[in-house]
């Protein structure tokens, strides 16, 4: 029964709030994830995850980018060395002594990657692109760069590879055309003037059109630009 108070005998009392019947909440633990998080990582499952996948991870990625620079590195390569090669090629395609058969040897050389230097002929730039000849270098960079990339590379292959036959024609047709059935000159400066004769391209054996491909061949932006 609720008994009425002094101060006003005619209002019941007020029952006081009862403090301990009020709902204690928990206060929030901010440390419960990092303490979560540390016995995962300390667990047999969590110290797996981490050895297996996470290291397993980290090493693919390194050996993705290494293999990514050690491609870029063997294309810069080959980019100089083509452009070498077919700078030189032009060159000596344009030449005063493009009417001798010793400088059509000596862009056959050039061609090959021949590593036996010369006056005439620079051995390549790269020891290990020696014996290779330029359609070679052209596939290596064709399987390394990236897809987009590859039809200009397609048709400086298909070039090269013309180039390469044509001179190999020009080469044997010249050689079955020399007459050696002449006398023997007598005397040393007869002999020069006989070698000088030799030397010269009696005709046209295809020889323009292979210096003309090969300009065609150098004007390729890809390896115009480079510089040496």
């Amino acid at each position: 029964m609720v008994m009425p108070t002094d101060e006003n005998p005619g209002r019941p009392a007020a029952i006081p709030q009862n403090t301990e019947t009020k709902a204690i909440l928990p206060s929030e633990d901010k440390t419960a994830f990092p303490k979560t998080l540390w016995a995962f990582v300390n667990s047999s499952f969590g110290l797996f995850f981490l050895s297996s996948v996470v290291v397993g991870l980290l090493s693919f990625s390194y050996t993705q980018w290494r293999d990514y620079k050690t491609s870029q590195h063997s294309i810069e390569q080959l980019d100089l060395e083509i452009a070498l090669r077919l700078h030189t090629m032009d060159r000596m395609c344009g030449s005063a002594e493009n009417r001798r058969y010793s400088n059509f040897v000596n862009i056959d050389a050039v061609v090959r990657g021949d590593p036996k230097p010369s006056f005439y002929v620079r051995k390549p730039l790269f020891n290990t692109f020696e014996n290779k000849n330029l359609t070679t270098l052209l596939w290596q960079l064709y399987l390394l760069v990236p897809s987009g990339k590859r039809g200009d590379i397609r048709g400086a292959i298909r070039g090269a590879s013309d180039i390469i036959e044509r001179m190999r024609q020009v080469r044997f047709s010249a050689a079955n055309d020399y007459n050696d059935a002449r006398p023997n000159p007598r005397t040393k400066k007869a002999q020069e003037k006989k070698d000088d004769e030799d030397d010269k391209f009696k005709k046209e054996y295809g020889q323009s059109d292979v210096y003309r491909r090969v300009h065609i061949l150098n004007e390729n932006a890809r390896w115009k630009d480079v510089g040496f």
